[in-house]
């Protein structure tokens, strides 16, 4: 219930607060993050 503020007004991040602080912010594709999670627990289990 006290997450029901999410429902009513979206909440819209982005990183350029820290992007002019510490400069670009590296970015991992879905399909990339994905397979590389995957590999990671193929290679750990």
């Amino acid at each position: 219930m006290e997450m029901l503020y999410l429902t009513i007004d979206p909440v819209v991040l982005d990183g350029s607060k820290y992007e002019q602080e510490i400069g670009p912010l590296p970015a991992t594709s879905y399909e990339e993050g994905i397979k590389r999670t995957l590999d990671c627990m193929m290679k750990n289990s």
